[in-house]
């Protein structure tokens, strides 16, 4: 049976096809990518809307992809909040992707909602997510709070030109973090145990820095953040213990 799916630059593929594929490779599926399929809005393993009658015996949602390790969507500019990801139906029962590690929606229409949706109904029932990259999101805007992801090594919010102020906590296994969004004001991280580099650099709008309890950072670089004021990180004991480990400052 099949466990690896690729569809890439089907522009053609509509949401109907994807659930008839499915149907057929869901029981052992293990890696899903779909990519440059403009057509994609929202096939019935990914809807917001329960299905009824037949449709209801009939859809992925009822079995939910059990061991789906990876899941990658990007490059499909119409999957959204209200189309997108809500799998709502079990929600009260059991996590669809309860194996997932690596999800990908970079340039799609996600937004801060969809992600916050997300994460908070997901991250005690998709404890395993390890990879999560929204790159060039262009809904993503203002503020972004992601928390308690207990098993999270890798993080890229690259070129998300809407975010300003990002927020990152208890994530005590991050690794890797891209957080090079050109507006962003301002960066707090929290509880992050295993996080030893951070590259910051050439933002120009960047304000205010905020790290509490990383006590792996060894360097932090912030190259050409030409707005960060002389004590640009709040907390002196954190400031203390960058520099003695060789801090890379503006």
């Amino acid at each position: 049976l099949l466990k690896n799916l690729v569809l890439h630059n089907c522009v053609q593929l509509r949401d109907g096809h994807v659930d008839d594929i499915l149907r057929q490779a869901c029981p052992v599926l293990e890696s899903l990518s779909i990519t440059r399929s403009l057509q994609l809005g929202s096939p019935l393993l990914l809807s917001n809307e329960t299905p009824t009658g037949n449709e209801q015996s009939r859809s992925v949602l009822s079995t939910g992809i059990c061991r789906l390790r990876r899941l990658v969507l990007r490059e499909n500019p119409l999957l959204s909040f209200k189309r997108t990801l809500c799998l709502v139906p079990t929600l009260s029962e059991h996590a669809p992707f309860p194996v997932l590690e690596h999800l990908d929606l970079s340039r799609t229409g996600v937004s801060n909602d969809l992600v916050q949706y997300f994460l908070e109904n997901y991250q005690h029932r998709s404890p395993q997510l390890k990879t999560l990259r929204l790159e060039y999101c262009q809904r993503l805007s203002g503020s972004l709070t992601l928390s308690s992801l207990p098993a999270l090594q890798s993080l890229s919010l690259q070129f998300c030109l809407g975010l300003e102020h990002v927020t990152l906590e208890h994530c005590p296994h991050v690794q890797f973090l891209d957080l090079n969004c050109e507006n962003l004001k301002s960066v707090q991280l929290t509880s992050l145990g295993a996080l030893q580099r951070l590259s910051v650099i050439m933002l120009k709008h960047l304000e205010r820095v905020r790290i509490t309890d990383c006590k792996a950072l060894r360097l932090l670089d912030v190259t050409g953040c030409t707005a960060l004021p002389p004590q640009w990180i709040e907390d002196e004991h954190i400031l203390d213990q960058i520099d003695s480990n060789g801090v890379v400052l503006k």
